[in-house]
Formats: structure tokens, sequence, C-alpha cells
């Protein structure tokens, strides 16, 4: 019920945007991982088809993996202020 459908003209497209990169639903603590974990995956071809070969040319760090397995930041608790 998020996603109105508006900005896309199709609700689906538009709830299908939002969980990749959230930290609180996919535990990612960067949207960089998730493009680390499609290059990582046994589908990168099918993206490489799509995307052309080249879309997984990144130089990534030595410990990308372990970057991305640390769960991202609980979201901001916003206190309300006191008097």
């Amino acid at each position: 019920m998020r996603a109105s459908g508006y900005r896309l003209q199709n609700p689906s497209a538009e709830q299908a945007q939002g969980p990749p990169t959230n930290p609180v639903e996919m535990g990612l603590p960067d949207s960089a991982c998730v493009a680390y974990r499609l290059s990582q995956a046994p589908y990168r071809k099918l993206f490489e088809t799509v995307w052309g070969m080249d879309s997984f040319t990144i130089h990534w760090p030595t410990d990308a993996e372990k970057l991305c397995s640390t769960p991202g930041p609980p979201p901001r608790m916003i206190s309300p202020r006191s008097t």
C-alpha cells in the first residue's frame, strides 16, 4: 500500500523499486551492495545480456563481501524534544 502508481503508472513497479535499497527490509548497508550481490549471483549472465558485458566491470574493495554482509543501520528514531 505504500506505492500509489502515480509516478510510474504502475503500483507494482513502484513497489519493486524500494526494497532492494532499503536497509531495513534487505539489510544491505549501501545500494552498491545490491550491484555487488548481483555481480556474484549465478544469474549474472542474464544481467550482462540485457545491460552489456561491462555492466559489472567494477573494482570492488577486497572486503566487499564483509562490508555487504554487515547489516545496515537501524532506522533513525526521532525522539520528541524535551522542553
